[in-house]
């Protein structure tokens, strides 16, 4: 409003609304989805609590891809944040309430050890002008490296960052649309410091950089070509000549000569899964490994291709080195029970779901599973308890409803199992496996019940 109101006095405060409406407009939507899913108002996301703590905390995201303190796992961290909020509170959180227990976990950071926390930012302050590009979920420098257009022309962030305050530096302040850009700039940098510095997070960055940048080489060039050196202009040059040649070692000089392209790889080979590129995809994740021969994650996605390509033996190999190198990776135990229960070995299916359990105790699939495997192997009212305590859990699954009334089906207890066909329809109007169990049954036919 200040900058809007140097230069519109009278429409200052309209521009300002404006301004904000259209930077709300592409929000809305999902702000609206948010709404719908949580019932609370979450402007984008509820994960800007864990985030801010990972901001604040630097033993928290030691390389910004793994975040040991609350999960090793990127696959899981979501869910780990959730339990470590809820157990902490002793009580079942929102959405939003998981996000506002790590945003105080955050400042406790922040005020526990304001000394850590300061040479962190310094830190960060460092990495976000350097040239070296962090990884994360994109790998630029992988990419750049396996991309022929991204060879033409390349210019290294470093690069830009330096001419861009060279720019900065000789441009006119008075003028407000130089002093708008300034603030955007600004508040870029706020918000890499408040977070984590990673390489795609600078690329708004360098869109106003990159400008500021064009700015200052234009009037360097016209300065050098007219030769008009007044006493102001050259204290205002000299300025930025100075701070460019103390700024080029930290900005030029990659902090990190080498980037480990695992996380890059395993991403490469989640992709090549999900469009049913089995080998592929175990290439991939076997390259990652040769890197880093302890991911856990990229063990677990081959022997999940090995699974969809049949050879079971193989899929359990592999879900066991995963388990080896993890011992707290439920994920991977889980799998293994799944295969075994494809192998109708329903002892050792018990054994992997309870270990599942044993690490994550709230691991709902793995209990939903353990109680199917329970009743195959014989242990039928066990399985019938679990299957209530899922009930009781989550009364309004409309899924347990249906497979509990396939257990008490198969166990004769026919009116039971017609009461919890009826809730799963009440709940899923749309639930056809539950129509069609409850229309056998009324026929006293529960043997040609579908299994779920």
């Amino acid at each position: 409003f200040f900058i809007l109101h140097k230069s519109s006095k009278k429409n200052a405060f309209i521009l300002c609304v404006l301004l904000m409406i259209g930077a709300f407009l592409p929000i809305l939507p999902v702000t609206i989805h948010n709404y719908k899913a949580s019932g609370e108002f979450i402007l984008l996301t509820a994960n800007t609590g864990i985030n801010f703590y990972y901001g604040a905390n630097k033993d928290a995201a030691p390389t910004f891809t793994r975040r040991e303190s609350v999960s090793d796992s990127i696959e899981e961290e979501e869910q780990k944040a959730r339990e470590k909020a809820e157990t902490a509170m002793g009580r079942k959180l929102s959405p939003k309430e998981v996000s506002s227990y790590w945003m105080k976990r955050g400042f406790d950071e922040i005020t526990g050890n304001f000394g850590k926390w300061f040479s962190y930012e310094i830190s960060k302050l460092y990495w976000s002008i350097n040239t070296y590009e962090i990884p994360n979920n994109y790998n630029l420098s992988f990419e750049k490296r396996n991309v022929p257009t991204l060879k033409l022309f390349f210019v290294p962030f470093g690069v830009i960052s330096l001419l861009g305050l060279l720019g900065i530096i000789i441009a006119p302040k008075k003028d407000h649309k130089v002093l708008l850009l300034l603030f955007y700039l600004l508040s870029l940098f706020i918000g890499l410091m408040t977070f984590t510095v990673v390489g795609r997070f600078r690329i708004p960055l360098t869109v106003i950089l990159a400008g500021f940048a064009g700015y200052g080489i234009t009037e360097y060039i016209s300065l050098l070509k007219n030769r008009n050196y007044n006493i102001e202009a050259s204290k205002k040059y000299l300025a930025a000549t100075i701070a460019v040649i103390i700024l080029a070692i930290p900005t030029l000089i990659p902090y990190r000569q080498s980037t480990n392209p695992a996380s890059t790889y395993y991403t490469l080979g989640i992709l090549a899964f999900r469009e049913g590129k089995y080998e592929q995809a175990i290439e991939y994740q076997r390259s990652a490994i040769s890197t880093y021969p302890s991911y856990t994650e990229a063990y677990n996605n081959i022997a999940s291709c090995y699974k969809k390509m049949g050879d079971l033996d193989k899929a359990l190999e592999n879900y066991e080195k995963a388990s080896e190198f993890n011992p707290d990776y439920a994920e991977s135990r889980f799998n293994a029970g799944l295969v075994y229960m494809e192998k109708e070995d329903y002892p050792n299916a018990i054994k992997k779901f309870n270990q599942a359990l044993e690490i994550n105790p709230k691991y709902i699939k793995a209990k939903v599973n353990l109680s199917f495997a329970l009743f195959r192997n014989g242990s039928k009212n066990e399985a019938i308890k679990i299957s209530n305590e899922l009930i009781q859990m989550d009364p309004e699954n409309a899924v347990n409803h249906y497979n509990l009334g396939l257990m008490l089906s198969q166990t004769g207890d026919y009116e039971g199992a017609r009461k919890h066909f009826q809730t799963a329809i009440d709940l899923d109007e749309n639930y056809e496996d539950a129509k069609s169990a409850l229309v056998k049954l009324n026929k006293k036919k529960p043997e040609n019940i579908p299994a779920n």
